[in-house]
């Protein structure tokens, strides 16, 4: 039986390794955090005194059974401050197109980049993008 793979734990895995960069780390002050959006934001993390949390999740796409599916990854920057916000999302960005996450055949060109906003709920200034990709299906 060929199922749907969840391409979100290998997402969250390979931005996890990246933002622990020493590079990265130098750049952002501290290596920010990358969550499971299903997840909801942690209890434990504070806009004002810790790093920017990254979430991740899988908005669904296209399936062609039984061979892959072609799912939406959102990416979620919360920070403090519009232009880091930005700024977080564009590295991620362009590191997952640059270094394809396991389990991932392809990121497609295209994808929605960097929707600005507020977070009602926390205070931190948002930035989002998606990912159009293509996920083998696999053997269950």
């Amino acid at each position: 039986m060929r199922v749907h793979a969840d391409p979100v734990p290998a997402v969250i895995t390979s931005l996890r390794a990246f933002f622990m960069l020493p590079s990265q780390i130098a750049e952002f002050g501290a290596a920010c955090r990358v969550e499971d959006a299903e997840d909801g934001i942690p209890d434990d993390w504070n806009l004002r005194t810790d790093p920017p949390l990254i979430t991740v999740s899988d908005d669904g796409g296209p399936v062609q059974y039984p061979i892959k599916r072609d799912p939406t990854i959102r990416i979620l920057v919360r920070a403090r401050g519009s232009r880091l916000a930005k700024r977080v999302a564009a590295v991620a960005d362009g590191y997952l197109r640059a270094h394809l996450p396991d389990g991932m055949a392809t990121i497609r060109r295209g994808g929605s980049a960097f929707v600005a906003t507020r977070d009602s709920d926390t205070g931190a200034d948002l930035a989002s993008f998606t990912l159009p990709a293509v996920v083998p299906m696999i053997d269950y």
